[in-house]
């Protein structure tokens, strides 16, 4: 029987978050990344600025496999975007290159597969507004009023529905183990993201004991479950550079020498037939990690032999870009499972993600929101904690410790000499600069704006500069100066200007 896990001792789960339960059971989202499904070129014509798009020619697909002879891709029409972007360079760089460019089309199956679960999601939520709509079932609002229809996240099913709900689909609704850490559920939810963080720890990737530090988005008041877990990760796990040139192979994946291009899973024998590959061309057995120009041998090997025709060989490459995301992603959902037992046990209070009112625990989906303070304390709670950091918060205490400072700034009334009155006017000028953007910034977060993304004026209707500068006692001149030092800062963005 398939199986649905709620947090133990739930008592409400949201109509729409057991809607989309039902359609992630349905169907999951592949671990399959965006693969290169069309590539065409880009004609330029005579008018500047105008192209045709057309298919390539067979004399085309002769000059790119000459290209790209030495890029070792399992099929064209199958890349990944790391493999794409190795066969653009090449054919950026290449000497004869012609005057039209590559038009490459990828296709994105997670994101396919979470529409189709959204599509299953509504058609179960329709479904329960209809036995709402008989007396069959009953929906409740965050504060257990009942309610006639299921119209955003905040509508709830008691458990004990949800699960004869379930039940007639042949679902089971079971309540997890709390006894369980946090490492635990990832494990068993996604075995092979933890088997990768624990081999990217293996490999020596380098980690901190903190503290953990981050800075938050300025002026970003509100937060999803999983943007929170996110922000806390990247503490944890900073991004870091891209680093493929010095990556190294970290093991070999076999696919199908056919336009289809599907992975080959090899039996013991099939293993053992490679192995005599690598003997006879003078190749010692595979050892990981390894270089990359070594692999190459090893893929030219299987390329010469007769199984060539077959399988392809790709090698996986490990490099510390790769480690840190896995890492991040391992923590980000270690961390988003603590956020949601913090939520299911009534210690933050989740926000209905349009009215910003509070809505029950049951309603913990992807879309609902947590306040910022929220998340900071719930950061300084974890097993490792992390300090996040306000940017407004940091900017006051930079102008209340240059106030302080300020004192010590004393020039002699006998005798001061212009330089010093210079140095005095300024900094008592870059105050008030300092203390007009932080008014601004407070404003804009007052009226519920982000300041980061700013929306457009929309018809009539006062803007988010507009709105703001209505609440200040500044002249136009001040306040407009102030605003363009917030937008050349990058504090602000978006908008009308």
């Amino acid at each position: 029987m398939r199986i649905i896990e709620i947090p133990a001792g739930s008592r409400f789960i949201a109509a729409w978050e057991l809607g989309r339960r039902i359609g992630e059971l349905l169907h999951p989202t592949p671990d399959t990344p965006p693969l290169l499904v069309s590539l065409q070129k880009k004609v330029p014509e005579a008018e500047p600025g105008h192209f045709l798009i057309e298919e390539l020619s067979d004399a085309d697909l002769l000059y790119l496999r000459a290209v790209w002879k030495d890029i070792d891709i399992p099929n064209a029409l199958n890349m990944t975007r790391e493999q794409w972007a190795l066969c653009k360079t090449a054919f950026h760089s290449a000497p004869d290159r012609p005057a039209w460019e590559l038009v490459a089309g990828f296709r994105d199956y997670a994101n396919e597969a979470r529409s189709e679960q959204f599509r299953i999601a509504n058609k179960h939520v329709q479904a329960m507004n209809a036995l709402i709509s008989s007396g069959a079932l009953r929906a409740y609002d965050a504060e257990l009023a009942p309610v006639q229809k299921v119209d955003g996240w905040g509508a709830q099913l008691r458990v004990e529905d949800a699960r004869a709900y379930l039940a007639e689909l042949g679902i089971e609704l079971r309540e997890s183990d709390g006894r369980r850490g946090a490492l635990g559920l990832i494990a068993a939810m996604d075995q092979s993201l933890t088997q990768q963080a624990v081999e990217a720890l293996a490999a020596g990737y380098p980690t901190s004991e903190g503290p953990y530090r981050r800075t938050l988005p300025a002026g970003k008041r509100f937060f999803t479950i999983p943007e929170a877990a996110g922000e806390t990760a990247s503490a944890v796990y900073p991004e870091q550079a891209d680093d493929r040139a010095s990556a190294k192979v970290s093991g070999f994946l076999y696919f199908e020498a056919t336009d289809a291009g599907r992975k080959v899973h090899l039996t013991e024998e099939e293993a053992r037939e490679l192995e005599a590959i690598w003997h006879a061309a003078s190749l010692p057995p595979a050892v990981f990690p390894m270089e990359q120009w070594t692999a190459e041998a090893y893929s030219l090997a299987l390329r010469n032999s007769e199984r060539g025709r077959n399988w392809v060989l790709c090698p996986a490459l490990r490099s510390r870009l790769k480690d840190a995301s896995v890492l991040w992603a391992a923590t980000r959902r270690d961390h988003e499972k603590l956020l949601r037992q913090a939520v299911a046990a009534g210690q933050i209070t989740l926000l209905h993600p349009a009215t910003k009112t509070p809505i029950g625990a049951g309603a913990a989906g992807d879309a609902a929101l947590i306040r910022r303070d929220d998340l900071v304390k719930f950061a300084a709670s974890l097993p490792e904690p992390v300090e996040l950091v306000d940017p407004l918060e940091m900017q006051q205490t930079e102008i209340a410790a240059d106030r302080a400072a300020m004192p010590q700034i004393t020039p002699d009334p006998t005798a001061v000499s212009g330089a010093g009155k210079h140095l005095t006017r300024n900094s008592h000028h870059r105050y008030r600069q300092r203390e007009q953007e932080e008014e601004i910034m407070r404003v804009l977060s007052e009226l519920g704006f982000d300041p980061t993304n700013l929306p457009k004026r929309q018809g009539g209707a006062a803007g988010p500069k507009s709105a703001a500068r209505k609440r200040l006692s500044y002249t136009k001149s001040i306040f407009d100066k102030a605003w363009e030092r917030l937008r050349a800062s990058g504090a602000i963005a978006g908008g009308d200007g």
